[in-house]
């Protein structure tokens, strides 16, 4: 609630049906809003106090289910989200003019191996667009920026012996679009590809005197992968992080 902007609310409903002892169903709607900035609101370029906010509509459909004794788990639902009067910057300032429209497939597995290991994987696709408002009518573009289409990923942990504990994790993202604003051409926005990556991580801890004191590792970027989130910015090679923790 804005003493001059107004107020927004949202709400979410997200029933689940059990159809059997291994078998979930399960949806969701929920409702979002992103309220224009202050600067947006009451700046002094190109402000526009009359401006809604951005309004999201979230809806999924899903089921999951368990087997061999409970031990492993998979999952997978189907969603879409639509967001409405887009905040973008024109000719005469900020303004309420275009939509996004997203959809996608999330699935999951999870197994309880035994008492000492434990793996998780999971694959994603994600497809949108956004539809503009031009003088000519609508224009509906591939709009995914930084975002790839398909992505995977993978989590384990396993305790070789009583005391010592490790984790690994990793994923693996797809081709991406991304924008390049080239100052030899005006700063106009160019497309660009982004190259697919892999990316693992890996956690241990080693655990002594009864578990009061416990030595840790944390890698990040295990293989050293050459990759890149944002173009024309560079990304961390491996880093490590190694501590000790005592109990008193």
């Amino acid at each position: 609630s804005h003493s001059e902007y107004g107020s927004n609310s949202t709400y979410s409903f997200a029933p689940s049906y059990r159809l059997t002892n291994q078998v979930k169903l399960f949806a969701s709607v929920t409702t979002g809003f992103k309220a224009p900035t202050l600067d947006e609101l009451f700046g002094p370029f190109g402000a526009n106090p009359d401006l809604q906010p951005q309004k999201s509509l979230y809806t999924s459909i899903g089921a999951e289910t368990y087997i061999l004794d409970q031990s492993l788990k998979f999952s997978g639902q189907y969603f879409i989200r639509e967001i409405e009067d887009l905040i973008i910057f024109s000719p005469i300032g900020f303004i309420n003019r275009d939509r996004q429209n997203d959809q996608g497939i999330e699935l999951s597995a999870d197994w309880i191996v035994n008492s000492k290991f434990t793996l998780g994987a999971w694959y994603n696709y994600l497809d949108g667009e956004l539809t503009t408002l031009e003088d000519g009518g609508e224009v509906t573009s591939d709009n995914l920026i930084r975002r790839p289409s398909h992505s995977i990923g993978f989590r384990t942990a396993f305790q070789p012996v009583k005391s010592l504990s490790v984790r690994l994790n990793g994923e693996y993202n797809g081709e991406r679009n991304d924008l390049y604003f080239n100052p030899a051409n005006g700063f106009a926005a160019e497309d660009v590809k982004l190259d697919p990556y892999l990316l693992v991580n890996m956690y241990a801890d080693y655990s002594l005197f009864n578990e009061r004191m416990s030595l840790f590792i944390d890698i990040k970027n295990l293989f050293d992968s050459d990759f890149t989130e944002v173009y024309g910015y560079n990304t961390i090679g491996t880093t490590i992080q190694a501590g000790v923790t005592v109990d008193f």
